[in-house]
């Protein structure tokens, strides 16, 4: 039944074990007994005793394993036999092929039943890596290299019981025991090149990612000096290899070719990285750096020139700073630059939009500028051009030196303050002084039609609950919960300008038919436990029973 599929396993078997190292294929000719078996050499399982036809873009990792070979001595010990391969890759295989099973994911929970079956016998598969290594490079579709085959599905499934219970070796000396070097080296050459796609989940199945994998950095080293970057990134930030290449070798040429979600991967695991990436990307950013300029030196191929202003590298490198919870500090150009842009972005609303009033302006401006001195007085500096006095007040408030401002911002600052002295005291002093808003003073004074004009709440202002403390908060979620409560959401939050990255609700707001609750987040944040977070969370959102708009 399956004599034709069997030549076409030894053939292709023939040329993957090769290409992967595993000798130059006579191991699995049709002439070799039945009874024969792989020989390895040395006291650990899984060890191959031949890798000398490696191709030549292996010679580093050949090298390596010839010297594992020679310090492990010459004792010979068998592990599976032929025909159980043979056997398990024809019965996988049929399943494959066999269209009476239905879909995909019905053959592939076949086959994850079937291997798990193979693995408990221990007797027979006394090494499961080892086995299935065989078995993968031994099916018809593993040259394909897709993510649609045979092969790459016996991966997936071997990699889930590898992490699952049923691994009866997991986090034991014997596996690694099983999943020595050079068998590791066997499926990293197995695995990678044409099968990328591959890798990641072979990585975590033969856990190449473990302590002490620095002999697969000659065989990368042998890759990235053929310029197969994308490869080599990919391999290294999967093998956390990271902090053995210098910035020039990967991360700079990564980000000069525009290979931005490569780059973010790449770094993902390494904190080092994240700010070697981050310290480079302010650099770039910095007035007086030439990005075209610093291009030009690093000597990379393929450089995306259209991709390297300082807009596009400074959004960058905010979004890494949120997705990997790294300080603004860690950038002060980026810093400084967003925050000027903020600054831009406040001085248009207040002087040609006019929507900015007082109390607004001075605070986003604290909140934007803050102690930094630099921004400080470039903030003075940009405020000149539409409004001496206000830049002088900002001046006068941040006791900026005479050193620091243009002559016209420090004789308005010595006029204003030779004015407020010769003021009667008592009279008004303009921005100089805190004036206090009345709303509630100046409604009185308007008259009703004045008053008409506007939206009055059909609700008693004893109705308007603030909710501060646990009491509150109790009562609060008590009636929100009723069973048919329909509830009205709405939050306020302090906008974040320049590199604020984290906008946190202030102020929940909770409207049901007969009452408006104003759930204050930040004052609550100061007693609630988390536990209690949770609760106040479930209890408005997960409610099938409450409709919730808004």
């Amino acid at each position: 039944m399956f004599h034709g599929h069997k030549k076409s396993y030894y053939n292709s078997s023939r040329r993957a074990m090769t290409m992967a190292g595993f000798g130059r294929g006579q191991n699995f000719t049709e002439p070799q007994p039945n009874n024969y078996c792989p020989t390895f050499q040395g006291s650990e399982r899984g060890s191959f005793s031949d890798t000398s036809s490696w191709s030549s873009s292996n010679d580093a990792s050949e090298q390596w394993a010839e010297s594992v070979r020679e310090a492990q001595g010459s004792s010979r010990r068998p592990s599976v036999a032929k025909f159980v391969i043979e056997t398990h890759i024809e019965e996988l295989e049929s399943i494959w092929l066999d269209d009476t099973l239905g879909d995909q994911k019905k053959k592939q929970l076949v086959i994850s039943n079937r291997l798990s079956k193979v693995f408990r016998q221990t007797t027979k598969v006394p090494n499961p890596w080892e086995f299935i290594l065989h078995v993968i490079l031994g099916v018809s579709d593993y040259q394909e290299a897709k993510a649609s085959t045979l092969a790459f599905t016996i991966l997936v499934n071997f990699r889930n019981w590898a992490d699952s219970a049923e691994n009866f070796m997991k986090d034991t000396s014997e596996m690694e025991s099983c999943l020595s070097q050079e068998l590791r080296l066997l499926a990293f050459n197995s695995f990678s090149g044409k099968h990328i796609a591959f890798f990641n989940i072979a990585c975590k199945a033969f856990r190449l990612n473990h302590e002490g994998n620095e002999y697969f950095l000659p065989v990368i080293r042998s890759r990235l000096q053929q310029n197969k970057l994308t490869e080599v990134a990919n391999l290294v930030g999967s093998l956390g290899l990271q902090d053995h290449f210098s910035e020039n070798e990967i991360l700079i040429p990564l980000l000069l070719s525009d290979k931005v979600n490569m780059l973010e991967a790449y770094v993902a695991s390494s904190q080092l990285q994240q700010t070697t990436l981050l310290s480079l990307l302010d650099h770039l950013c910095a007035k007086n750096t030439d990005i075209l300029s610093f291009a030009q030196k690093a000597n990379v191929r393929d450089i995306k020139g259209n991709k390297l202003s300082k807009k596009i590298l400074s959004k960058f490198a905010v979004k890494l700073m949120k997705l990997y919870s790294i300080a603004p500090e860690t950038c002060p150009n980026i810093t400084e630059n967003r925050a000027m842009g903020a600054i831009r972005y406040l001085l248009y609303k207040r002087y040609f939009e006019k929507s900015l009033g007082d109390g607004s302006w001075d605070d986003m401006v604290e909140s934007t500028v803050g102690e930094n001195r630099n921004l400080q007085q470039q903030f003075v500096e940009e405020l000149i051009a539409y409004d001496l006095d206000e830049a002088a007040r900002w001046a006068s408030l941040y006791q900026l030196p005479d050193s620091a401002l243009h002559p016209a911002v420090v004789d308005q600052c010595r006029k204003l303050k030779q004015a407020i002295e010769l003021q009667p005291e008592g009279e008004s002093q303009g921005r100089w002084m805190e004036v206090e808003e009345n709303w509630e003073s100046e409604a009185d004074q308007a008259g009703a039609a004045e008053r008409d004009k506007y939206y009055h709440l059909p609700l008693p202002e004893s109705q308007i609950i603030m909710v501060d403390n646990r009491g509150q908060l109790k009562a609060c979620l008590h009636r929100l919960t009723e069973p048919g409560t329909i509830i009205g959401i709405d939050a306020e939050w302090k906008p974040a300008m320049g590199m604020e990255s984290v906008e946190r609700v202030a102020l929940l707001q909770l409207a049901v038919e007969k009452a408006v609750y104003l759930v204050d987040l930040v004052t609550l944040s100061e007693t609630l436990t988390e536990p209690e977070w949770v609760d106040l969370a479930e209890s408005i959102f997960c409610q099938e029973s409450v409709i919730k708009i808004g």
